[in-house]
């Protein structure tokens, strides 16, 4: 569910099919598969389709309205758990020194980097 409301947020948002599946990186078909779905699920109509836009229905506005914040808080979450880390992580049999990895450490140790 918070998938299609995600890729429903995108639709709102973008105000169609072709410009929201570029930012999802989802085919047109299957966005409109999503959205279809989701109407059944809700058992409201999201989207009147008026040639080359869609155009949102009231409820669409008010579901925008309630979903934009909460979806986008967990877009950037989920950007954030991606970014690199600050630290290096080596897991290595014990009759391997650490002396092996004497370069690897000192490229990696720094204020922000911490060694386990």
């Amino acid at each position: 569910m918070i998938k299609k409301l995600a890729y429903f947020e995108s639709v709102y948002r973008k105000g169609g099919l072709k410009s929201a599946s570029r930012e999802l990186d989802v085919s047109s078909p299957t966005l409109s598969r999503v959205i279809s779905s989701l109407e059944e699920e809700l058992g409201e109509l999201l989207f009147i389709n008026n040639s080359s836009r869609l155009t949102p229905t009231k409820f669409a506005d008010i579901l925008y309205n309630d979903v934009k914040d909460p979806i986008n808080q967990l877009v950037s979450y989920v950007h954030k758990s991606r970014e690199p880390k600050d630290e290096l992580r080596i897991i290595a049999p014990t009759f391997i020194s650490l002396n092996s990895f004497k370069q690897v450490v000192k490229t990696y140790t720094s204020e922000k980097t911490r060694i386990f």
